[in-house]
């Protein structure tokens, strides 16, 4: 048997979890470091989310200390194809059009995986909106750095809408001045 997370079967992974052997959050953080290394240039990934599976994670190895069962799927990671409503992450069916819909829900089937235990690391890539046979999607590069750029700015607007509204009235006040006013 090997220790490497990245290297073990669903199956293992959550029987290890669920017997307390290995932690979710460890499964979780080791995934996680392999997409960020192999997805880029296999191009898989169009969003990983790390906080998301990291939180989910915890709560996997909460349930697992408190006695209660996480699921079947304790602690197993999993990516879905961005064609899937997973909430609070872009679901872009491949395409720059959509690059902009977030669902404010989960899919059917992304509810069921997190009540199953699973962790969601992120988005996968796919032909656009699910057109082909391969999963090649030429687009798919352009439209994971757009979908970066707007998760970053709608992060710092949460964080600096007060940082933001000071520099306006600084630069209101600065141009009443220079008007005379």
């Amino acid at each position: 048997m090997t220790d490497d997370p990245t290297r073990l079967q669903a199956g293992e992974i959550a029987r290890r979890v669920q017997a307390g052997e290995i932690s979710a959050v460890a499964v979780a953080e080791a995934h996680l470091a392999r997409a960020g290394k192999v997805g880029p240039p296999l191009n898989t990934w169009i969003t990983l989310d790390r906080e998301g599976a990291l939180k989910a994670a915890k709560d996997v190895d909460a349930a697992v200390s408190a006695g209660k069962s996480p699921g079947p799927l304790a602690g197993v990671p999993v990516g879905i194809k961005d064609i899937i409503d997973v909430a609070g992450l872009p679901t872009t069916a491949g395409s720059l059009i959509d690059k902009e819909r977030v669902p404010a829900g989960d899919a059917p089937l992304t509810h069921r995986l997190r009540a199953a235990g699973a962790i969601i690391l992120g988005k996968l890539n796919l032909h656009e909106y699910a057109f082909g046979p391969t999963g090649h999607n030429h687009r798919a590069r352009i439209l994971a750095l757009v979908v970066a750029r707007r998760r970053r700015q709608r992060h710092q607007h949460r964080r600096q809408s007060a940082q933001r509204k000071l520099g306006t009235a600084r630069r209101t006040c600065a141009t009443n001045r220079q008007v005379g006013r």
